[in-house]
């Protein structure tokens, strides 16, 4: 609770201060306001066009209605509790008790780079979300759960979003496929 509640307060509190996020993801996303259209646009930076626009999009949309960046990082500390919660499903389908999914989720949410991404705006970790949420409906079709339309939606989902954030992540989230 105090890495996520820490966490909570320095993505609130502090701005959006490194080297990527202010060079191109912020970047990208105060073109697409001023724009108003995530279409391609004319600039110096091409990682601006080129990157998965995903977590962009979201933040995107937190840009808009609050009128600024200042909930910015509040879309990857999102994907940093939604993280956490990812690995204790996980630990569940693979047979985890209680106490193993809060060490689960605590070894996950104490990762030096997971808590360092909570408080900015890089992909990284939302990522990192996507690619958990698709490895979790694949150890749940594992530990004998009925695959129904559900099922199928969520891990084509999951996998569709991950690689829209980034496009590495299909090399992540292939070995699950196919273990699937």
């Amino acid at each position: 609770l105090l890495l996520v509640g820490g966490t909570f307060c320095v993505a609130l509190i502090s701005p959006v201060q490194t080297y990527d996020s202010l060079s191109y993801h912020l970047s990208r996303v105060a073109h697409w306001a001023q724009n108003r259209s995530v279409a391609v646009y004319v600039t110096g930076i091409e990682r601006q066009n080129m990157m998965g626009p995903f977590a962009e999009y979201a933040i995107l949309h937190l840009y808009v209605l609050q009128g600024g960046d200042r909930l910015a990082n509040l879309v990857d500390w999102s994907a940093y509790l939604g993280c956490a919660i990812a690995v204790a499903t996980i630990a569940a389908g693979l047979g985890a008790g209680r106490l193993g999914r809060l060490l689960a989720a605590v070894s996950a949410a104490s990762l030096p780079m997971a808590v360092a991404q909570a408080s900015s705006s890089m992909t990284d970790i939302v990522v990192a979300f996507w690619s958990l949420c698709a490895i979790a409906e694949v150890v749940a079709s594992k530990a004998g759960r009925e695959a129904d339309w559900r099922h199928w939606l969520y891990l084509a989902g999951s996998v569709g979003l991950a690689v829209l954030t980034k496009s590495t992540a299909a090399a992540f989230v292939l070995p699950f496929l196919f273990w699937f």
